[in-house]
């Protein structure tokens, strides 16, 4: 894993804001960013840090606030997974977290990086197949039913190959990043596990997603997208709030200045 403290220019932070504007729907987290000359920047820039060549793979924008966050991470997971699409790809998918907008200082982002917990990842195997976590805080009927230690805290399973751990959190390295300013980027492999973390405030956040060259994209041609359901008020208000955010971004001289905060990177 690796975090660049303003990776993104406030003139290209201004663009890319202007572009998943441009690019968002109100009824689905995925966007296209093919076309965005600011994305093709970022990969270039990207590409030379790593020392390998990507091609560009997704997008998805999420508003982060107290209740979404209290959705994603209120199951037996409390939050923590892998990406759904390691399922549509065989090799190396990284993904380049982006804060657009962030004005909570306790938001951020918790990984559990392969580099720091290798006899981990080699154990659970085949990264294609799903993984599912189960936490002891969350689902403690899952452990009682196992029987497992008192000691131990996280359950890991990779369904099909039947792989599974059961951990303390002590026997692993979790890396965290908290306070984002926009314009930052932390880049891991999706097949990396990892949660969001929010308290207060509000944080919109761009993940691009981009293919190593030598990786094989496993994805079935497009069928066109069922209709969606009407948006709840609710979902109308976010849809307003993204856009009304994004937009303000978009036209500032500053916008990687979100709030002020004395760090280190």
């Amino acid at each position: 894993m690796h975090y660049f403290c303003g990776f993104l220019t406030n003139h290209e932070l201004g663009a890319l804001c202007a572009d998943a504007l441009s690019a968002y729907s109100s009824v689905r987290s995925e966007i296209d960013l093919s076309r965005s000359a600011t994305l093709d920047v970022l990969r270039c820039r990207l590409q030379a840090r790593l020392g390998r060549r990507l091609r560009y793979f997704g997008a998805f924008l999420l508003l982060v606030s107290d209740t979404t966050i209290e959705t994603a991470n209120g199951n037996t997971s409390e939050g923590w997974h892998t990406d759904d699409s390691c399922a549509l790809v065989s090799g190396d998918c990284f993904n380049a977290w982006i804060p657009l907008y962030n004005s909570s200082r306790s938001s951020g982002l918790e990984v559990i990086p392969e580099r720091d917990n290798a006899w981990i990842y080699e154990h659970l195997g085949d990264p294609v197949s799903p993984l599912e976590i189960f936490v002891r805080t969350s689902s403690s009927h899952i452990f009682d039913r196992l029987a497992a230690g008192e000691d131990t805290d996280i359950l890991l399973l990779r369904r099909g190959i039947r792989k599974s751990l059961l951990l303390e959190w002590e026997a692993l390295r979790v890396v965290r990043h908290d306070a984002p300013l926009a314009g930052d980027l932390a880049l891991f492999r999706q097949t990396e596990i990892h949660r969001g973390i929010h308290d207060g405030g509000i944080r919109i956040q761009l993940s691009l997603k981009f293919l190593d060259e030598r990786a094989v994209d496993l994805r079935e041609p497009v069928v066109a997208a069922a209709p969606t359901k009407a948006l709840s008020k609710h979902g109308r208000m976010e849809a307003q709030l993204v856009r009304e955010l994004l937009s303000i971004q978009a036209n500032s001289e500053s916008p990687g200045m979100t709030f002020a905060t004395a760090r280190t990177c």
